[in-house]
């Protein structure tokens, strides 16, 4: 969790260095649920809602408006302030793999991206490349 925490508050966005597959994976496994899981829950919540007024004339009310307004207002700040710390460790596994960051560009293109979860799996240079020393302390 403290690998998550620090892409959050001393690396937010640090776009040098290196960055070691844990790191990495775990702080893209974190994001993934943590946009999945609210989306989920509020996808229910509003087919729940439908559910509750197919039978009568009104539509939802503005209690459900509410929530749905505020919980994709919270979901969509939560991407937007995400966005730095996302891209920032996506460019530092990069360059743990001796890639530079400009690579990070691929993963926008569609189908081409996939290219880049080779880059991502890959174990990173041993020792000292040129964006750093290395995250394992190996030499």
């Amino acid at each position: 969790m403290g690998l998550i925490i620090d892409c959050y508050t001393k690396k937010y966005a640090v776009f040098s260095g290196r960055a070691r597959r844990k790191e990495f994976w775990l702080f893209m496994l974190f994001l993934t649920l943590a946009l999945y899981i609210p989306q989920v829950i509020l996808t229910e919540y509003m087919l729940l809602q439908m559910a509750d007024t197919s039978t009568s004339s009104d539509s939802f009310s503005d209690e459900t408006g509410f929530v749905m307004f505020v919980g994709y207002g919270i979901w969509f700040l939560f991407i937007i302030f995400s966005l730095a710390p996302a891209i920032s460790v996506s460019v530092r596994r990069l360059h743990d793999v001796n890639k530079s960051g400009w690579w990070y560009w691929i993963s926008l293109v569609p189908l081409i991206n996939l290219i880049m979860i080779f880059f991502y799996a890959q174990k990173g240079t041993a020792g000292v490349n040129r964006f750093g020393p290395d995250p394992l302390g190996e030499s």
